[in-house]
């Protein structure tokens, strides 16, 4: 269907107290494009779980979809906010993501997408955050 490549993601979330918390890990996907739009399909691990997950990339956009539990669906579009149900182990919670700069850089290998975004609650920023995917041909 596509083809493999090694996916790092790294997640950097600050919250109002100035303490930064960081999450990355470096996994095999599968990438693949369809009508224009680019793909990326992977596995992310989880204590014992899982979690089957989509990257998304169209028109500037991109959309992060993880099949938890419950089903999280995150979009980032510059300059734009969307709501998003944000799975926890108590459930989801319905939060704002707002989008402040998204990059897709200037080459296709490796491709690397940085978003910077606020997660917001009922209108008000809780949580700064960064997100950096790197996508690069398996060795």
């Amino acid at each position: 269907m596509g083809k493999k490549v090694q996916l790092t993601v790294k997640g950097i979330h600050g919250g109002d107290s100035g303490q930064n918390s960081t999450e990355e890990f470096t996994v095999e996907a599968e990438y693949f494009e369809r009508s224009g739009t680019r793909y990326i399909l992977y596995e992310e691990r989880r204590e014992n779980d899982r979690i089957p997950c989509t990257l998304k990339l169209k028109n500037g956009i991109l959309e992060l979809t993880k099949k938890d539990f419950c089903r999280t669906r995150m979009i980032f579009e510059r300059g734009c906010e969307h709501p998003a149900d944000y799975a926890t182990p108590f459930g989801a919670l319905r939060l704002g993501i707002r989008t402040e700069e998204l990059d897709f850089g200037q080459t296709d290998s490796p491709l690397e997408i940085q978003a910077d975004y606020c997660l917001l609650q009922e209108g008000q920023v809780f949580s700064r955050c960064k997100l950096i995917i790197k996508i690069q041909d398996l060795v």
